[in-house]
């Protein structure tokens, strides 16, 4: 049974911490159709301690990952301790490309000055019982390639495991990830090493274990409005047939992911709930007047009927 630290896990896929997508309702669908370890979205300190960000974690879902982002040692020690309550890991975000996050030092702009990231990861690392995990890409850019050589560090300070996502800060989510590089740190390093990056098939899953030999895969973009793709992946690993993904099992998962958000949601967001809608009928063909008429709705009445008229 495949594990980080002392966490079981059923198999080796994992959900990543995608900011704007990861409700606890997502993050329930994912683990029913298959991933073993599902994340929070990235969480700043500040958003814990002023309550902006309510607190949607779940024993249905665990175990769970809890992402953080910060480079102060003293503010992201206390929100590990926070999350810790009811996460099983807490995971370190050092591969964050956006403006806003590497203007406050952290994210990406961490591993571009791993000597900075020292303090903050070994704050948390000692006031917590739990695993830390830490989340990186493999460089600045084309020019500064360091991923090695922070993994290095990151193992050295007590860090549990390892995400790559094969991209450089500069690319953000364009281009092709490196899996070479991915390869490189499995190589290197002795804690579990997970794979991020260009996984949209089952065929990905599968190439990247091949290719990389990394312990666990974790799907991102492949995996938003498809919950399916992790219960695909295992069976393709398996030579099982795969689940063909169509309009009737679209609003099959719809059903589900309302169910978990009525039930377990802390929020009354509809425009979350319409946008999952809408990502689910990704890949469905003929389907752009269904999600011209889904974009118009206000409530979910409305939003279920015009679903259930075009099955």
């Amino acid at each position: 049974m495949p594990k980080i630290a002392n966490i079981n896990l059923e198999n080796n896929l994992v959900l990543a911490p995608m900011l704007g997508v990861n409700c606890n309702a997502f993050r329930l669908l994912s683990k029913n159709h298959g991933a073993s370890l599902v994340s929070t979205p990235m969480i700043h300190p500040d958003s814990i301690f002023n309550q902006k960000d309510k607190d949607d974690i779940i024993k249905q879902e665990k175990p769970i990952s809890a992402q953080i982002v910060g480079k102060d040692p003293e503010k992201m020690s206390r929100a590990a301790i926070i999350l810790e309550e009811k996460a099983d890991i807490i995971d370190i975000n050092l591969g964050c490309p956006d403006k806003d996050v590497l203007a406050q030092q952290s994210g990406a702009f961490l591993t571009k000055h791993p000597e900075q990231m020292i303090k903050p990861i070994s704050k948390v690392i000692s006031s917590v019982n739990c695993p830390v995990t830490a989340k990186i890409r493999i460089g600045w850019d084309n020019n500064s390639i360091n991923a090695i050589e922070v993994s290095k560090k990151l193992e050295d300070l007590g860090i549990a495991a390892i995400t790559v996502h094969g991209r450089t800060r500069k690319q953000g989510y364009t281009g092709e990830a490196d899996w070479d590089i991915i390869s490189e740190v499995k190589k290197a390093i002795n804690i579990p090493i997970i794979g991020n990056g260009d996984i949209f098939e089952p065929e990905d899953y599968q190439n990247m274990l091949e290719k990389t030999n990394v312990d666990f895969v974790m799907i991102g973009r492949g995996a938003t409005g498809n919950p399916q793709i992790f219960e695909n992946c295992l069976r393709y690993k398996e030579g099982k047939a795969l689940i063909e993904k169509d309009l009737k099992l679209s609003y099959s998962f719809f059903l589900e992911f309302l169910n978990y958000y009525k039930e377990y949601s802390p929020r009354d967001n509809f425009s979350e709930i319409r946008q999952h809608a809408l990502w689910l009928l990704k890949g469905i063909k003929n389907s752009s007047n269904l999600k011209k008429n889904l974009s118009l709705t206000k409530n979910i009445e409305s939003l279920k009927n015009i679903f259930e008229k075009e099955l």
